[in-house]
């Protein structure tokens, strides 16, 4: 299923509209619950995201966007906000710091990000 597809379903739900046949959801419905409504449109701005992070996945690495790279590995930024800055994948940026020598291997990179990602969710 497309990103955008899934987007459109969330915000129909939100909004109180059957993604199906586009007729307003009954009153009773959960999707009327206004925590509810905020989680759907949280979702929903999660998977514009997503799909935007996506978006260079596969393109060239320009000049830039190296420099970028390394400057934010340097500065210790996380892999996973470095690859959303960049608009690449975690694996798309574990494997240009190999190739750039900032990482011994992929296995080090993905090492590195289970660390990050458990320090920040000690800090929340």
């Amino acid at each position: 299923m497309k990103p955008t597809l899934v987007h459109d379903i969330i915000e129909k739900l939100a909004l109180g509209v059957d993604p199906v046949t586009d007729s307003p959801l009954h009153n009773e419905s959960i999707f009327h619950h206004p925590t509810v409504i905020r989680a759907l449109f949280l979702a929903k701005d999660a998977v514009k995201l997503q799909n935007h992070a996506q978006s260079s996945a596969w393109k060239k690495w320009e000049e830039d966007d190296r420099l970028k790279l390394l400057a934010l590995f340097r500065q210790e930024v996380p892999i996973r906000d470095i690859a959303h800055q960049l608009g690449r994948s975690t694996g798309g940026v574990i494997a240009k710091l190999v190739r750039e020598g900032a990482l011994k291997d992929r296995d080090e990179g993905r090492a590195l990000m289970v660390t990050q990602d458990a320090q920040q969710t000690a800090k929340v």
